[in-house]
C-alpha cells in the first residue's frame, strides 16, 4: 500500500502484545503494590535513597512520554500528509 506500512504494522503488533500481556497481569483489587520493588530499593532504604530513586523514576517516565507524544505527533503529521 504505502512505503513503510510493514514497520507500522510491526510496531502495532507489539504494542498490541504489550497490551495484552499488561491485561494477564493486571491485579486484583486486594493486592497490595511492593513499593520498594518499584523503585528497586530494599525495604530498608533511608528517606535520601527513596528520594533519589522517586526522582530517577519520575526523569525516565518524563523523558518516555515526551518520547511518546513526539513520536505520535510526528506519526500524526505523516498520515496527513498521505490523505
Amino acid at each position: 500500500m504505502y512505503a513503510g506500512t510493514d514497520a507500522l504494522n510491526f510496531l502495532f503488533y507489539i504494542l498490541e502484545c504489550n497490551r495484552e500481556e499488561a491485561v494477564r497481569q493486571r491485579r486484583k483489587p486486594t493486592e497490595t503494590l511492593d513499593w520498594y520493588g518499584v523503585l528497586q530499593v530494599e525495604a530498608t532504604a533511608d528517606d535520601t535513597t527513596l528520594k533519589y530513586q522517586h526522582d530517577k523514576l519520575c526523569l525516565v517516565a518524563f523523558i518516555l512520554m515526551k518520547t511518546l507524544f513526539l513520536v505520535l505527533n510526528l506519526l500524526s503529521t505523516w498520515f496527513q500528509k498521505l490523505i
